[in-house]
């Protein structure tokens, strides 16, 4: 393949393992290398707050459309995750849609204190990471994050908006994102495509001094 291309060796391996982080080819030992099935994988153990950040990463090159941006009352649950009062706080909400390709991959929506973060409805997140944008003109020092994932069915909105027929299988997630100071900063709701991205976890054995082994 470097004689194909003309290219130094050291190139097309760098290329070749930029291309099996992002999940485009895989490689069987004693086998090859092939071509994947277009899925995209994300790995849960990986130190990213954000899918959008593990995107940016593998360089998967991707497009962000903001379908929705709106300033509220804070109202149950958002209000008692977000530790606000309900309906004499704002809340500053954002749905968004990811696609990489002619794919729609994810719809995205994010409740923020506006309180906290005022004049944040002003900046373009459909190009800025909302958390990059809380760290860098807010000064938030983000810590750690929580997810919850569930096996769902798309309903009409979900559907439309992901491009895939009403009933289709699509992975669920609440996402609560905290700062230094445990406090909760980011309430999200994540609908993926089922069809379009797997989930990975990368897991270690203790020790076997460390199990309690009968």
């Amino acid at each position: 393949m470097a004689q194909q291309l003309g290219v130094a060796r050291g190139t097309v391996r760098q290329a070749l393992q930029e291309l099996e982080g992002a999940g485009f080819i895989y490689r069987l030992h004693g086998k090859g290398t092939f071509v994947s099935s277009g899925v995209i994988e994300h790995n849960l153990g990986a130190h990213h707050l954000s899918f959008l950040e593990q995107l940016v990463k593998n360089r998967i090159p991707f497009k962000a459309s903001i379908l929705e941006k709106k300033i509220s009352e804070a109202s149950p649950p958002i209000s008692s995750l977000l530790g606000l009062e309900e309906k004499s706080d704002s809340v500053f909400s954002i749905k968004r849609l990811r696609s990489v390709g002619p794919d729609n991959l994810m719809l995205s929506e994010n409740h923020v204190a506006y309180g906290l973060y005022p004049e944040i409805e002003k900046e373009d997140l459909s190009l800025h990471s909302l958390y990059a944008v809380l760290e860098n003109r807010y000064k938030v020092k983000l810590a750690w994050g929580r997810r919850i994932f569930e096996a769902r069915i798309a309903e009409s909105d979900v559907a439309e908006y992901l491009g895939i027929s009403l009933g289709s299988p699509v992975f669920f997630a609440q996402q609560l994102v905290y700062a230094a100071d445990n406090r909760c900063i980011d309430c999200a709701y994540l609908w993926l495509r089922g069809d379009k991205m797997k989930l990975s976890v990368t897991v270690k054995r203790n020790p076997a001094s460390d199990l309690d082994i009968l």
